[in-house]
């Protein structure tokens, strides 16, 4: 690397010089070498110096990268402006009753959808989890449904072995959410205000432990509280 960096500078090294620069240069083979390599050595040193202060950036400026914050990636949320009404759609709770999002209405809603069999959703639940506990006296409900087939037997298992414990368990074994809210891809998250309104999405899997999901869900959680106008949950 050091004798190509060298010879594409001005003062090129002769092809003597470079056979030499890619020798490695031991202390014993520095003395066992003949004058006339050594001279060379000499040579090249003014060329190696130059090179490498274009190659190695100064310690003062390694400081400052160092030194300079890395910017936190922007919160992935499309927003949704104006809000938009949402067709209706339907769930099952853990012991079948029939859902449907007007039975949340008052409340900001996560509308997360999910299935087992989905890396990134599995990945993301931990902390969807630990966000619906840390909000868990607000008006706020996360309605994680879970799109698996097999119904509640694999994700039943998954909560167990993910210890989730504040999350409610919805299904739609059939998949009909996606296609009436014509979306494709999982993970995908609506953030619905206490309207039942529409105004945010995040598509695919999200760290809900960072603290810019709870800025940003601040503004709906003070209009819903203004409101106070939550039904009992279902």
């Amino acid at each position: 690397m050091t004798s190509v960096s060298i010879a594409a500078r001005p003062g090129r090294l002769s092809e003597a010089e470079i056979r030499i620069a890619k020798r490695p240069i031991g202390f014993r083979t520095a003395r066992a070498a003949p004058r006339r390599d050594a001279a060379l050595r000499r040579r090249m040193w003014p060329a190696m110096a130059l090179a490498l202060a274009w190659l190695v950036p100064s310690g003062a400026v390694r400081a400052q990268e160092a030194a300079a914050p890395v910017p936190a990636p922007a919160l992935p949320v499309a927003v949704v402006d104006p809000p938009r009404r949402l067709p209706e759609v339907a769930f099952q709770d853990a012991g079948g009753a029939r859902l449907d999002l007007g039975g949340f209405r008052g409340r900001v809603v996560l509308l997360n959808l999910w299935a087992t069999w989905c890396g990134p959703c599995v990945l993301e639940m931990p902390s969807l989890d630990r966000l619906q506990g840390a909000l868990a006296d607000q008006p706020f409900r996360v309605v994680a449904v879970s799109l698996d087939r097999d119904g509640k037997r694999p994700v039943d298992a998954f909560y167990r072995r993910a210890n989730l414990t504040a999350l409610a368990k919805y299904f739609d074994p059939r998949a009909r959410i996606p296609s009436d809210l014509s979306t494709t891809g999982l993970p995908l998250t609506l953030v619905i205000d206490h309207q039942g309104r529409q105004v945010g999405a995040f598509q695919g899997s999200v760290d809900w432990d960072r603290g810019e999901v709870k800025e940003y869900l601040r503004p709906f959680l003070d209009r819903a509280r203004d409101c106070d106008c939550a039904a009992p949950l279902p």
